[in-house]
């Protein structure tokens, strides 16, 4: 796994880095380094998020910015699970206090089952099993654990964006914190 294709030097206490926006295709957010499978326009690196992690340094990302990315991460074939490897990768390059800003279809819309790309599906309580919301006993960190996830996360907050019928985003930002 190519971890050091973009360089930083090590973060510091305080969040400063690198801001990512994965799966970016051509709309790569302004300010974001932007990886993505396949070549496109916003693209500044390409790579198999999925298969092969994310190439940064450990703590070198500030934010890291994904939009409908999350439902097309195939399961894979190994012992953890292709999705929980790469947020395992999102927790493993954001420095202490950064932020992971996941948007996805959420599962009650149509357009999370229409698209026949998508491999999986979201509600809120699908982000629980990385972090907590509010209160730790609300947690579903250890399945979590079972699962092979070995970060943790404050989730911040939830976003719910509805757009017609057929789509409502379910927006989750998650804060790096150390593992208990």
């Amino acid at each position: 796994m190519a971890r050091n294709a973009i360089e930083r030097a090590p973060a510091s206490p305080r969040v400063q880095g690198i801001k990512l926006d994965l799966g970016c295709g051509e709309r790569r957010k302004e300010g974001h380094v932007g990886l993505d499978i396949a070549r496109a326009a916003g693209v500044d690196v390409i790579c198999d998020l999925a298969r092969e992690g994310l190439p940064v340094a450990d703590g070198c990302a500030q934010v890291i910015f994904c939009s409908h990315l999350f439902e097309h991460i195939p399961h894979g074939d190994g012992p953890v699970d292709l999705f929980v490897a790469l947020m395992n990768e999102c927790w493993r390059v954001l420095a202490p206090g950064g932020r992971l800003e996941a948007y996805v279809p959420e599962m009650t819309c149509p357009g999370a089952f229409a698209d026949p790309t998508h491999r999986r599906f979201f509600n809120h309580y699908s982000f629980l099993y990385f972090g907590y919301y509010e209160k730790q006993e609300q947690s579903m960190l250890e399945y979590g654990r079972l699962y092979g996830f070995t970060g943790h996360f404050k989730i911040e907050r939830f976003v719910r964006n509805r757009y017609n019928d057929f789509l409502t985003e379910l927006g989750a930002i998650l804060i790096k914190e150390d593992a208990p």
